[in-house]
């Protein structure tokens, strides 16, 4: 599966990044990955709400608006309503701020299933 991670926390997720398993492409600036996000084809995308100056909502719309294809998860400490607050924004999943190989190994797992039902 090839999965980008939107994220500066290159060593804080290697453990997570690990539990997804995959080819991983990195990319630090938002800005990149949606220019490219149009283009290119992710199985998953996953968003590090802890970005300097994101705006996680933001991105997500632009994200939806360039290619509405793409599944995402978010890493975010915005508490369990936010995937009630993304609805719409097409998040799979929600993983806390300090995530673990449990945690990636459960993103892919509901991705598969994803796949699966379809």
């Amino acid at each position: 599966m090839k999965v980008a991670m939107v994220s500066r926390r290159t060593d804080a997720l290697q453990d997570f990044v690990r539990g997804i398993g995959g080819d991983v492409e990195w990319f630090s600036e938002p800005e990149v990955f949606l220019a490219q996000a149009p283009e290119t084809s992710w199985n998953l995308v996953m968003v590090d709400a802890l970005l300097p100056g994101l705006d996680v909502r933001g991105f997500l719309q632009s994200l939806l608006d360039a290619n509405s294809l793409l599944h995402t998860a978010v890493i975010s400490d915005l508490g369990p309503g936010f995937l009630e607050q993304s609805a719409g924004l097409g998040v799979l999943s929600a993983v806390p701020t300090v995530p673990t190989w449990e945690d990636g190994a459960e993103v892919m797992n509901r991705l598969c299933l994803f796949y699966d039902m379809g």
